[in-house]
């Protein structure tokens, strides 16, 4: 019992040096908006303004306090890095997709 609790100690200050190190970053904090928006929404808690979620530190160390709960945060994460990674695929693919038919078009102009 004195093990969980120190546990839960040690993701309390986990929790308050991560907000607190990723305050200054504008792209992290919308990232982190996103997710903890995203948990919200199983709490029951619903908000749709971003500084009003950082008001609410209470709810998100509530959350934080659950091993399963934060094991579901880990895995909305990481499905939020393969979003961007296969939306920068698709950035990608468009930009090849003008240049090709740029390329054409110059193809064309020369014939």
């Amino acid at each position: 019992i004195h093990t969980g609790i120190h546990t839960h100690i040690q993701i309390h200050t986990y929790i308050r040096a991560h907000i607190q190190i990723h305050t200054g970053i504008h792209t992290h904090i919308q990232i982190h908006t996103y997710i903890h928006a995203h948990i919200q929404i199983h709490t029951g808690i619903h908000t749709h303004i971003q500084i009003h979620t950082y008001i609410h530190t209470d709810t998100y160390i509530d959350t934080y306090l659950h091993t399963h709960i934060h094991t579901h945060i880990q895995i909305h994460t990481y499905m939020l890095t393969e979003n961007i990674r296969y939306g920068s695929i698709c950035l990608k693919t468009m930009l090849n997709f003008c240049e090709i038919s740029f390329m054409n078009l110059l193809g064309i102009i020369d014939l």
